[in-house]
């Protein structure tokens, strides 16, 4: 009996082939994919560059694909190259064959022969068990959301189908307070837009140091990450004590899951300035507070050091079953070799494709 594999060829297009076979087959099925966002997150990405798999039936029709981009990052303390998981599509046409884990088979060698550390990502609760159990991927849990109330009013809609709109008003005064309280005690300056970039490895280098596993989040990554997204609206909050950098915190603001919804996308600071760490995020969240934000989202694993940037503007754990999306947090190693226990990611919302 002829194999799925024998009825369809596999191939890696390059550059500008690359992007415009990812726009057209999700396009044919439904989606959108602008080749400027493509280009960004494919071609010109920090990591150098990305594996992209399709498969090409006998009459020359794209009839899936699979994609990871390349990161530099950190594992198990050493820089590496590492690959994040991302667009994944079968054809309407050519579902229920197998080929997303053909092709998925097909990139893993790739991977394990071209020294390729380890592949993570972000399966939803549906795609999930096929990684797992078909791709060697093991579960590192779900995604650390932590979550910020601004309009009471937003989870009695959700929870109860309530349409009104009830500002925290108790929590935006203490917010006030311990930004201020933060600014004198600290002596610190609070400054707005992207300048702080170019001081911005130092406190890179001084917060990452005994984070195992992890993204590198220095200035090129930030360059690319934020100020090179097509269409980018980020806003930035950086604390000085002089000309020292403290740290710096990454927000943005967007109209979705039926409210306005803000994202803490990272928070960094240098070692001994936690409180600045704190004050920069309670700063992103006054702002985000004057512009009627009804909820803000964060990611920020439970042994992080950012963990307790956002426990002290009073965020909280979000249960999984009121998480706007059920994510999983997946990696494979590669070539596997040993479960992963103990291996947590350092995550933030700069880790996700979504925003």
């Amino acid at each position: 009996m002829e194999s799925q594999e024998s009825k369809f060829r596999i191939e890696y297009p390059e550059g500008d082939e690359l992007l415009g076979r990812i726009s057209a087959i999700f396009a044919k099925n439904g989606g959108s994919k602008e080749i400027d966002h493509l280009r960004w997150q494919y071609v010109d990405n920090y990591g150098g560059g990305a594996y992209s798999a399709f498969a090409v039936s006998e009459t020359g029709d794209d009839a899936a694909v699979y994609s990871l981009f390349k990161v530099r990052a950190r594992f198990e303390g050493k820089e590496v190259v590492a690959c994040q998981s991302l667009d994944t599509l079968t054809d309407k046409d050519y579902r229920g064959k197998g080929l997303f884990s053909i092709l998925a088979a097909s990139v893993n060698e790739r991977c394990d022969a071209e020294d390729v550390s380890f592949i993570y990502g972000f399966p939803n609760d549906k795609s999930g068990p096929g990684f797992f159990k078909k791709l060697q991927w093991e579960s590192l849990g779900f995604p650390p959301f932590m979550l910020r109330v601004n309009n009471i009013g937003y989870l009695l809609k959700r929870l109860m189908g309530w349409n009104v709109r009830v500002p925290s008003i108790v929590s935006q005064s203490l917010q006030y307070i311990l930004n201020f309280s933060r600014k004198k005690i600290g002596n610190y300056e609070v400054r707005e837009g992207s300048g702080f970039i170019s001081d911005y490895d130092a406190i890179w280098t001084s917060f990452s140091k005994g984070v195992e596993n992890t993204v590198i989040r220095d200035a090129g990554y930030l360059r690319w990450r934020y100020l090179s997204r097509p269409g980018s609206e980020y806003q930035y909050i950086s604390i000085y004590r002089g000309d020292q950098l403290c740290a710096t915190t990454i927000y943005a603001l967007r109209d979705k899951h039926d409210g306005r919804v803000g994202y803490i996308m990272d928070v960094v600071f240098s070692s001994g300035h936690e409180r600045a760490g704190s004050l920069a995020v309670g700063e992103a969240l006054r702002a985000l507070c004057s512009s009627d934000v009804d909820i803000i989202l964060a990611w920020a694993p439970k042994c992080s050091k950012t963990r307790g940037s956002y426990l002290a503007n009073l965020f909280f754990s979000l249960p999984r079953k009121l998480q706007p999306i059920k994510l999983f947090v997946g990696m494979r190693r590669c070539p596997p070799s040993g479960r992963l226990d103990g291996h947590e990611l350092f995550l933030s919302y700069a880790d996700s494709d979504t925003v």
